[in-house]
């Protein structure tokens, strides 16, 4: 292995089922896309050097398409396909031109097992996360527990640009 490789996760982008879903996927990784280039290699790793030809940042680019075409998004354009549409190739950290899944492309090759289960754990976290935000979404207010409440004030905080 060379410091070159990359290690890709693939999630299969069936379990995002609404709308929302991929939404906040989009709110949750353009809000911690920097943050992921570092946690999701082994401790002390940087990451590798071509990672910005092979895995480039994405949430910059959804943002300005974003920006573009907010009025589209507005009119119930699947915001999976908005957000397929977004990318021009496949070199992204987070990838959505793979078949039907979402490929993790940000982490360092390594042969670490704990760092596979580790960047699994939190790639499938985030996905986790982004559905089942959207089911609580869903909710009507007065339905939502007090967990599901605190969960979405959360994710109003992590969406914030500060």
């Amino acid at each position: 292995m060379s410091d070159n490789c990359g290690g890709h996760i693939h999630i299969g982008a069936n379990y995002l089922t609404m709308d929302e879903s991929w939404n906040n996927l989009g709110d949750i990784w353009g809000n911690a896309e920097k943050i992921l280039y570092i946690i999701s290699n082994e401790t002390g790793e940087i990451p590798r050097y071509k990672v910005k030809q092979t895995a480039k940042p994405f949430s910059k680019v959804l943002e300005e398409e974003l920006n573009d075409k907010r009025e589209e998004v507005k009119n119930k354009k699947s915001s999976k396909k908005f957000m397929i549409n977004a990318q021009n190739e496949r070199y992204y950290g987070i990838n959505f031109k793979k078949f039907d899944t979402i490929e993790f492309r940000l982490s360092n090759g390594t042969l670490n097992a704990n760092t596979w289960i580790d960047n699994i754990n939190l790639f499938g976290g985030i996905i986790k996360v982004a559905q089942d935000i959207a089911i609580i979404q869903k909710k009507p207010e007065k339905e939502r527990t007090l967990e599901e409440q605190n969960l979405l004030r959360n994710f109003d905080i992590i969406k914030q640009k500060k």
